[in-house]
């Protein structure tokens, strides 16, 4: 319970939502185990079909007044949507992860474009995501309201201080960039500008943090770039 009300966490409980069923569990949330993440997508359909069954089950049998659905993409929302729109539910679908470019089957669309109701609104993270939305599930752009993902103030006002002595750096201002090094996160764009940056304003140190799959190509160009420290 948080401030009268009744809050629910629905996930398939594994390694990768372990932290979040942690999380829930200690601010004594509810908590249900439930393998909503069906997909497959070589049988879209199929994994569609498959997640809107568990969820009508599950929603049907509770009380519930709205489900928020925090969905990477529209594949992998649209089961839910359409059991929502079934029980009449008010849901909220939050859009973080869209490419521009998807390969969505008129089918797909189509469906997904029919499960939107009255009961529906969809927030997206950026506008680049909104822009997907609007350009591969043709959904108009006057539905999705972008709300950008928030910062915990409190918790990066830190002092830096012994960090920028390891480096020797004091007299820099350092940027610190945590993430994982992956195509979706568009590290190569932030390294492009990076030149520009440091010619314009030279007391400016950047410091990348985390592991992935490009680690190699990004210290390849870095090295090209030749803005290696």
């Amino acid at each position: 319970h948080s401030g009268g009300h009744n809050i629910s966490f629905c996930f398939e409980y594994c390694e990768a939502n372990s932290k979040i069923f942690r999380n829930a569990f200690e601010e004594k949330f509810s908590l249900y185990n439930l393998p909503i993440h069906i997909f497959e997508h070589r049988n879209i359909l199929t994994s569609v079909e498959d997640q809107k069954k568990v969820a009508f089950k599950f929603l049907k049998d509770k009380e519930v007044d709205l489900v928020v659905i925090p969905a990477p993409n529209p594949f992998l929302s649209l089961g839910l949507i359409e059991a929502c729109k079934d029980l009449n539910i008010p849901h909220v679908v939050i859009f973080h992860l869209v490419r521009m470019n998807i390969n969505v089957s008129d089918a797909i669309r189509t469906r997904f474009l029919n499960a939107v109701s009255s009961f529906t609104r969809f927030v997206s993270v950026s506008e680049f995501c909104k822009d997907a939305l609007t350009r591969n599930f043709k959904i108009p752009p006057n539905l999705i309201e972008v709300i950008e993902n928030g910062v915990q103030l409190q918790k990066i006002e830190n002092d830096y201080s012994q960090i920028k002595r390891v480096l020797g750096i004091e007299d820099k201002i350092l940027i610190v960039t945590p993430g994982r090094f992956h195509p979706q996160k568009s590290w190569d764009t932030l390294l492009e500008a990076i030149p520009t940056i440091v010619k314009e304003h030279d007391n400016v140190h950047f410091l990348w943090s985390g592991d992935g799959e490009m680690v190699d190509e990004l210290k390849s160009r870095i090295r090209e770039l030749e803005i290696e420290n």
